[in-house]
């Protein structure tokens, strides 16, 4: 080291000892320079434990406030800032505390519309200003982003001076389902902050749930659900119990069941509402219907529905609803039995058109080529037995009563058409004890010709109509029928059969049970009818 001159001023006064070694410790701190800022990398990241923050900046002007040239910033609550964690798990959502705190008809906050007339900069953070100095790198994950296009968030690390007068910041919008991880080198003495921003207009507690939100986390976001296993469609007897269940695979799922369209909720007859089992216990007719299992978690939803069918032992009926099956036995001209298989409904002339059921000859293996099937004059070859059935095995031992209404049955050239219930033991020999309970329909006759099925008839079948009953007192009729589950019930009147037209008096769906409706008239005569029909299942 070069050897370096000092001159000392010259001064009458003696210079004392200790300011002599403040002199030389001031020089040797000169020379060597000061001590080396400390340097190293440090990692953070999404930590429930740590002690989170809640600050506010607002302007009017939407670009003022992420910039900090807005109106003012205040040191809010967390609560307030409608940021928390839960689980590990942190939501941001837009904004409400202006709305909680100030009156929504203040002009400053709120524009004439209703909507937020500030920018709000809601900031959810920790600070750490031990961290000053290191090289700071801040990781995690979003679960999910479904905020609407008027609000962004952030992640970000930020580098305050002492006295908070400037920044240097990093930043990064969260993206659904990405990691994400920002670097920041700080400056020693400075403060240091991490965590996430929101911004946007202030927002209404009655307009946030639409606004969506951002979920954070240290951990990797849950898997999509799936639906490995959906409800199935289930018949139960009624006064029993039901249980309807899926299987939906996905982490932090929760769950929801709907019937036709309401969603459901434990109390009397239901059971386990909110899980991926439902237990509907002493089912009434008015329990039938359509009954949806929603399996959710941040990431998505999925659903699937089952249709659960009530059966009366005592009043089994045609609810094109139920689970219709069909089954073929095959027999050559002379009645002998060849075989048999479970033929799809679809296979089948049966099924379903409006309220009524239609039976018909069976076309589907007719093949003029084969003969096998068909005669060289082209008659079918095969006498074709067609059942088209329901079966509910543990009403085995109870006194079943099917009933139902045949329209019309206009079935020619040697087919006929049954109505049938049938017992079979479990290997289907009829013999007693009786184990597997079928009720439905049989029409049997040779395979038929598909160019000209029409002209050999057919069956048409719908629920027994009900019995339309009126009574008329102080001018109020009231009107009293049957209902069945499974079909809706319209009842018009007019006040001139000579003129044919109708009016709808109401429509309602059946419940099980008998309705009344009553109407409220000073004519002199009116006229009433009844019309039934099924109600779609709705999926």
């Amino acid at each position: 080291m070069t050897p370096m001159n000092i001159n000392i001023p010259f001064s009458t006064r003696p210079i004392s000892r200790r300011l002599l070694r403040s002199f030389f410790l001031s020089l040797l701190l000169l020379l060597v320079g000061p001590a080396p800022a400390r340097s190293q990398s440090t990692h953070v990241f999404v930590d429930p434990s740590q002690t989170w923050i809640g600050y506010m900046n607002w302007s009017p002007v939407a670009t003022d406030a992420a910039g900090y040239g807005g109106a003012g910033g205040s040191s809010w609550a967390t609560a307030d800032l409608d940021a928390l964690f839960a689980g590990g798990v942190a939501t941001l959502t837009p904004n409400t505390s202006i709305s909680r705190d100030v009156s929504t008809t203040n002009t400053y906050w709120w524009s004439a519309d209703g909507g937020g007339a500030n920018e709000m900069d809601a900031l959810f953070y920790v600070q750490n200003d031990t961290l000053a100095g290191d090289t700071v790198t801040f990781t995690g994950y979003c679960w999910a982003n479904t905020l609407t296009a008027a609000y962004t968030s952030t992640v970000f690390i930020k580098d305050l001076s002492p006295g908070y007068n400037s920044a240097t910041a990093t930043n990064l919008l969260l993206v659904s389902g990405q990691p994400f991880s920002i670097t920041l080198a700080t400056t020693p003495g400075d403060h240091i902050q991490y965590g996430f921003e929101t911004v946007g207009p202030n927002a209404s507690l009655a307009s946030v749930a639409g606004l969506g939100s951002a979920i954070v986390s240290s951990n990797p976001p849950p898997s999509l659900p799936f639906m490995t296993t959906p409800p199935a469609n289930t018949t139960a007897i009624l006064g029993s119990n039901a249980v309807l269940s899926g299987v939906v695979s996905g982490s932090s799922l929760t769950y929801s069941w709907w019937n036709n369209g309401v969603r459901l909720t434990n109390g009397p007859g239901v059971s386990g509402a909110a899980t991926s089992t439902l237990v509907l216990s002493n089912v009434l007719d008015s329990t039938e219907g359509t009954y949806t299992l929603v399996a959710s978690n941040v990431r998505g939803a999925v659903t699937n529905s089952a249709f659960l069918t009530v059966v009366n032992p005592a009043a089994l009926a045609v609810d094109p609803n139920a689970p219709w099956i069909g089954y073929m036995n095959v027999y050559d001209l002379s009645m002998n039995y060849e075989f048999g298989g479970a033929w799809g409904v679809s296979d089948l002339t049966a099924g379903f058109a409006d309220s009524s059921l239609a039976l018909g000859p069976n076309t589907n293996v007719y093949n003029p080529t084969n003969s096998y099937w068909v005669n060289p004059d082209g008659s079918g070859a095969d006498i074709m037995d067609a059942s088209f059935y329901q079966q509910l095995d543990s009403l085995s031992g109870l006194t079943l009563t099917f009933s139902g209404y045949c329209l019309t049955n206009t079935l020619a050239n040697g087919y006929t058409s049954t109505v049938f219930i049938k017992a079979f033991t479990s290997s289907y020999l009829a013999t007693t004890p009786f184990d597997h309970i079928e009720w439905g329909f049989e029409t049997i006759g040779p395979d038929a010709n598909p160019s000209t099925v029409a002209s050999l008839g057919q069956v048409l079948i719908s629920v027994y109509p009900p019995a339309l009953s009126a009574t008329r007192a102080a001018g109020v009729s009231s009107l009293s029928f049957p209902t069945l589950t499974g079909h809706s019930y319209v009842i018009q009147y007019t006040d001139d059969l000579a003129s044919g037209t109708w009016q709808t008096l109401k429509a309602i769906n059946g419940t099980g049970t008998p309705a009344v409706v009553t109407d409220t008239t000073a004519s002199t005569a009116r006229f009433y009818r009844l019309s039934v029909q099924d109600v779609p299942i709705v999926f």
